[in-house]
């Protein structure tokens, strides 16, 4: 596995190496070449300055001399008429030349710099050797590639601590990480942290996020399921059981049948929390189709048609506009079906539902009314609950459909409202749908109704 400091440490080392490295050779060619002026200047200077007077004592040579070789400078000096009226060493008696300027000359085997000053009363030479003038500017140049060739390895130095300390917080994140106990789904701390990091822990934190939903999902489910099938589980052993040690064909077409019908309801309660669970599931993907909101009721009502006409319920749909919705038609339908089912059920035999489809500008609502006794107002809040059945007792039902119907339409952004009608005892159940497709004048189709009995 490629570490990320150590292949950030190695380009950086290698980077300024390579920096280091054109530095000191650039360095060193300026500082090369920088002092053939100074020498010049010097030799000009020396030139222009130089006294005046000079006496055939001049021509002596000194009788013992310290001077190194780089500081041996030729000096000479002629009078108008090409008389030598002084020269600095007489071993040396370089050319004279003729006018004034710099000219490299060659005397005795070695290359001269030289410098003159031609005037009408005399002609005032300086001259250097050239190799001297090379080794001195040789050394002024490796005197300015020093520091650089010192700050390469400080530089990999401030590099590795640098780099360490930038990345001390993704280390500090992955310590954290590695340290956490399993179903943890506490987002990540981003403060502190560079913002080239800050996306990735982002897109973390949303994965912690979508794994605590299913992890409570999971165990929301187990819970529910173990909670409801414990009962008539338990139940049915002890049936079973009886069904055993019956003794009579009487109790055992009697304990059969109660066998038969808790099987049923749990058969039912299985089913329930499927829907449940499948409506509740985290991180579906979102609806994409458009449905026709009409076409979705009248399959909800057909499921429903069978138990009206044994109850003898009728159902009349009073409106129905024009509408198209952005949803998931088989989970639209459940959460149809669900109210209707609900309605059909609370409502005495004989008596009636309504339903009706209206289309505004921004929405369309699917109006449920039915003519049952209707729900305390204190009991309102709890409707939608998990397990809550609220009304007549002796209704079958697993206390899901409402739960059901609240996760479908959480998914779908759609808003239920319960509440009492204000005409009659009953329930008026309003279900809007954001982003409806369709006309607020479109004719209304009325549907058959199913009769009483």
């Amino acid at each position: 596995m490629k570490s990320l400091r150590g292949q950030l440490l190695t380009w950086l080392f290698v980077l300024l190496t390579i920096t280091g490295i054109f530095a000191g050779l650039g360095s060193y060619l300026v500082a090369l070449h920088e002092p053939d002026e100074d020498f010049d200047d010097t030799l000009r200077q020396l030139a222009f300055y130089i006294g005046e007077g000079a006496s055939q004592s001049a021509l002596s040579a000194p009788e013992s001399s310290d001077l190194e070789p780089e500081d041996v400078l030729v000096i000479q000096i002629w009078d108008s008429a090409g008389r030598v009226i002084r020269m600095s060493d007489l071993e040396l008696p370089l050319p004279r030349q003729g006018k004034t300027g710099f000219v490299n000359v060659t005397f005795a085997g070695d290359e001269w710099r030289t410098y003159s000053l031609v005037r009408p009363q005399r002609t005032v030479q300086v001259s250097q050797r050239v190799s001297v003038r090379q080794e001195l500017a040789a050394e002024s140049a490796l005197r300015a590639v020093y520091p650089v060739a010192a700050l390469i390895p400080l530089s990999w130095l401030f590099v590795w601590l640098v780099v360490g300390r930038v990345l001390r917080p993704i280390r500090c994140l992955v310590a954290g990480l590695a340290a956490r106990a399993p179903g943890n789904g506490e987002a990540l701390d981003a403060s502190g942290l560079p913002s080239e990091v800050t996306p990735l822990v982002e897109a973390v934190n949303a994965l912690l996020a979508r794994q605590q939903a299913l992890l409570d999902f999971r165990q929301r489910f187990l819970a529910d399921t173990a909670h409801q099938l414990r009962t008539p589980l338990t139940a049915a052993k002890i049936q079973a059981e009886n069904l055993r040690h019956a003794s009579s064909p009487s109790d055992v077409k009697e304990l059969s049948a109660d066998i038969e019908r808790g099987l049923k309801r749990m058969a039912l309660m299985i089913n329930r929390l499927l829907d449940l669970a499948r409506a509740d599931m985290p991180d579906r993907q979102p609806p994409s189709e458009w449905h026709d909101l009409s076409g979705i009721l009248r399959e909800a009502l057909e499921d429903v048609l069978v138990l009206a006409g044994r109850r003898s319920i009728e159902i009349d749909v009073t409106g129905q506009d024009e509408a198209s919705i952005l949803c998931d038609r088989v989970e639209i339908r459940m959460l149809m079906g669900n109210l209707l089912d609900n309605a059909v059920r609370y409502t005495p035999p004989g008596g009636k539902v309504e339903v009706a489809i209206k289309v505004s500008s921004e929405s369309a609502t699917l109006d449920i009314i039915d003519s049952g006794p209707g729900i305390p107002e204190s009991d309102l809040p709890k409707l939608f609950d998990r397990f809550v059945r609220l009304g007549t007792a002796d209704v079958d039902g697993s206390g899901l459909g409402l739960a059901i119907v609240k996760a479908i339409a959480s998914r779908h952004a759609v808003e239920v409202n319960v509440s009492n009608r204000r005409d009659r005892i009953g329930l008026l159940v309003a279900v809007v749908f954001p982003m409806a497709r369709g006309s607020a004048d479109a004719r209304a189709t009325p549907r058959p109704r199913v009769g009483k009995g």
